[in-house]
């Protein structure tokens, strides 16, 4: 570990020129100067040890190359120009968990290389002592010139076509190859492990997505698409996408990984995770256009919210940091299982039908008495029980039994209506999301059928997401 801060600077100059084009003034004073006649964007990104890598399979040139290239990857979700990034570094103290010499070059060396071929130099940061290796990093973008716009997320219409530049699902299983190998991994799994370990921020074709007219919305994917496209095409906007990939469109090793550990290639490449694929919102008219690049067609915009994948909702989510503590390993990077009540003798189960659509996305935001404040929902059913919702008419008071997945089990008792005059009915009695374990009863009324087994509900109570586990009509 550098014995000063000045032997920590040395290091920094003998990896990175102190002048690029752009840049008034490097680093060395209390602030960088940067030309700044157009439009400049900032983005920042942490990388802390046991979170984001793991030191027993990454080495230090994998550290630095992955923490700048996730944070550059930003820039091309705008269609940014690399202006310039600051890094601040916390360093744990000697002894076994600690950084030395060889570590802190080999770092800065895998960081440099990445930054040469972006051409996005180092302008600045900091230094510190602390519990773990944190890499913090700051990178500043611009747009071409005065005239140019950068590309925000949250502009979609219902028919926008969803176009992908890379790959989806080989970085989750160059991943989970390293969890379970470590680096033994990379002579197996080639492409998935340096889909990890050495991302490629796509830069370039962030710019020709900013400078195409039909372009609306674009981002990167690092959560997943079944995380990041909901962000995409923004949270409030009340649609929805349709997914429509099939195997053949996944990389080779994303197929044959995925099959050998016995889980759906296509789920896990949608639950995927750090691939910095970018994904476009664009113009049906203009996809043509988009043809001519590397990127394909994966979807489009629609009117029902929620996340479809290939006719079918999608309710898994990808990663989310206060989701989970650490990082994943390969037993809780697997999507969790379908919710089902298993009886004390085993004999049964509860299948699960689909899933509401609803503008309730977590307990918080759900009204905790009867009908007040609750929306409009869609019940997405998988089209196999269509034949089971013959009878039901439009006008008509349905019951929807519903699995309580993120229910608070802390309250054992409930009141219809939070009526304390009503006695008590248990779980089978209100919508409030407060309530015991784990079924719900909601009475509704049926205000569309859609083909193949999708209905317009209200009021319903009930989460995004949640489970639907039977329908029936009142009476």
């Amino acid at each position: 570990m550098p014995t000063s801060e000045q032997d920590f600077l040395a290091a920094m100059d003998r990896h990175f020129p102190n002048q690029a084009e752009g840049v008034l003034l490097g680093r060395g004073d209390d602030c960088a100067v940067l030309q700044a006649e157009e439009r400049f964007c900032i983005s920042t990104d942490l990388f802390v040890e046991n979170i984001h890598f793991r030191r027993c399979y990454f080495t230090p040139a994998d550290i630095g190359h992955k923490a700048l290239a996730a944070a550059a990857s930003d820039l091309a979700a705008m269609g940014a120009a690399p202006a310039g990034f600051a890094l601040s570094l916390v360093l744990p103290p000697d002894g076994p968990d600690g950084v030395d010499d060889v570590f802190l070059d080999g770092m800065l060396a895998g960081m440099a290389a990445l930054s040469k071929r972006l051409g996005l130099p180092l302008v600045g940061g900091d230094l510190s002592r602390g519990p773990a290796l944190i890499l913090d990093i700051v990178v500043l973008g611009r747009a071409a010139s005065l005239e140019d716009w950068l590309v925000p997320r949250g502009r979609a219409d219902v028919g926008d076509t969803i176009m992908l530049t890379g790959e989806i699902g080989l970085a989750r299983a160059g991943l989970l190859a390293l969890e379970e190998s470590g680096r033994a991994a990379i002579e197996r799994w080639p492409e998935a492990t340096a889909a990890h370990l050495r991302p490629r921020p796509r830069i370039p074709e962030g710019s020709l997505f900013r400078d195409m007219r039909g372009t609306r919305s674009l981002m990167d994917v690092s959560d997943g698409l079944a995380r990041d496209i909901p962000r995409l095409i923004g949270l409030k906007s009340g649609l929805g996408v349709e997914l429509c990939l099939f195997e053949h469109m996944l990389h080779p090793e994303v197929r044959e990984f995925f099959t050998l550990r016995g889980d759906d290639p296509l789920e896990q490449a949608v639950l995927g995770g750090e691939d910095y694929a970018l994904v476009a919102v664009v113009r049906p008219e203009d996809e043509d256009e988009f043809r001519l690049t590397s990127s394909r067609i994966i979807g489009h915009v629609s009117a029902h919210p929620g996340l479809r994948l290939n006719g079918r909702p999608f309710a898994a989510q990808g990663f989310d940091h206060f989701a989970r503590g650490e990082a994943p390993r390969p037993e809780a990077a697997r999507p969790a299982a379908q919710p089902a009540a298993q009886p004390e003798d085993g004999n049964a189960t509860l299948a699960i039908l689909g899933y509401v659509r609803s503008s309730l996305t977590d307990r918080d935001s759900a009204p905790k008495s009867g009908d007040e404040g609750a929306p409009e929902a869609w019940l997405e059913l998988d089209a196999a029980y269509a034949p089971a919702l013959l009878g039901l008419e439009v006008g008509s008071r349905i019951l929807v039994l519903t699995w309580l997945h993120q229910g608070d089990r802390s309250t054992l008792q409930c009141h219809p209506r939070a009526d304390r005059a009503r006695p008590l009915r248990g779980v089978f009695a209100t919508r409030s999301p407060d309530r015991p374990n784990p079924l719900g009863l909601h009475e509704v009324t049926l205000l569309e059928i859609a083909e193949p087994a999708r209905l317009r509900v209200f009021p319903l109570e009930a989460i995004d997401g949640t489970p639907v586990v039977d329908v029936k009509k009142v009476g």
